[in-house]
């Protein structure tokens, strides 16, 4: 039993460090998109879309533009901006930071480094939430290192946490979601039963504010209570 404690074990953290140096490799080796080195304006895709609303929102400022729909990880990056300005971490998270320094581009590095900062700590929870699924499936403890070993070698979930994006924090609230409708169905008390189907609708819902393909996870769900 030990040696096979130690084996998980070893391949959790097997899992983590593989992630990380992934993260901080020679980015020579990657396309040029997400080449660190580059300038900070060619930033792919929605980088500098989601941080500009992000900071919008800690100005009260509503956003100027959402597709399907596009509210929960500007939300989640908001937030997170705030958190590291209150830690005093980062010395930004608004819009009005650009007018309160002389030198206002020099915000934009900071901002977008913060921010694929979150991107790869959400790659770790989504490895955390398959693999407390895999377990919660199985019901054997041995499932939970296994399911996140090969979560972490998921080639959209690696190019996820690169860059800011929505999909990938859709994707862990509906996984979520469906962690908690198997723990509903295992519940044996009928209040945990209503605790963890309310955090499934929860989850699901900030799932479809975020990304409206979501949906698919929702009708998982009704079919998991439906039938089981």
């Amino acid at each position: 039993p030990i040696i096979k404690k130690l084996l998980y074990i070893s391949l959790f953290i097997y899992s983590l460090s593989l992630m990380i140096h992934n993260n901080q490799r020679n980015p020579s080796s990657y396309p040029a998109f997400l080449n660190s080195t580059v300038n900070w304006c060619n930033t792919p895709d929605q980088d500098i879309f989601v941080t500009i609303e992000a900071m919008g929102h800690n100005s009260n400022i509503s956003p100027k533009r959402s597709q399907h729909p596009g509210y929960g990880h500007k939300l989640l990056y908001a937030y997170y901006f705030k958190l590291l300005n209150l830690l005093n971490v980062s010395e930004y998270h608004k819009i009005e930071d650009f007018c309160q320094t002389s030198e206002p581009l020099k915000i934009w590095p900071v901002m977008i480094k913060n921010a694929r900062t979150l991107s790869f700590l959400l790659f770790i929870v989504f490895c955390l939430v398959m693999g407390l699924t895999c377990w919660q499936l199985t019901g054997k403890p041995w499932a939970f290192p296994i399911g996140f070993y090969f979560c972490s070698l998921f080639p959209g979930g690696q190019y996820q946490s690169f860059i800011i994006r929505s999909e990938l924090i859709a994707t862990i609230m509906g996984c979520t979601g469906i962690l908690f409708a198997l723990m509903s169905l295992n519940a044996k008390r009928y209040l945990s039963y209503i605790t963890f189907s309310i955090l499934s609708g929860a989850c699901i819902f900030v799932a479809i504010i975020t990304k409206i393909q979501a949906l698919p996870f929702l009708c998982f769900i009704v079919v998991i209570f439906a039938y089981f």
